[in-house]
């Protein structure tokens, strides 16, 4: 599975990937399920650019721009904060880290 926090370009998403996205749109987190090198599920989720969307989860951040988990190490934690506006924003820990 990669997640793009930040929106690259679909040409750098297929680079990382090696496989190009069956659609795109800007300023979207990309959640992507490969098996076998070939994409069975995509989602492009809205994801706010300086501030955080209701609704919205999140990965942490990567200095590379994207996560990349393997069925051993997609197990996470979920906390979920609310803010006094209303919005309630979920994060997604990995507790199963290699690194």
């Amino acid at each position: 599975m990669y997640v793009f926090e930040t929106s690259p370009s679909a040409e750098r998403m297929t680079e990382i990937m090696g496989t190009p996205p069956p659609y795109f749109s800007e300023f979207t987190k990309h959640i992507v399920f490969l098996k076998d090198g070939k994409i069975v599920h995509y989602e492009q989720n809205p994801t706010g650019i300086s501030e955080v969307l209701d609704g919205e989860v999140g990965f942490g951040d990567s200095n590379k721009g994207y996560h990349l988990f393997t069925p051993e190490t997609a197990v996470f934690k979920a906390e979920k904060k609310n803010f006094k506006s209303g919005i309630d924003h979920y994060s997604l820990k990995q507790i199963n880290d290699p690194f």
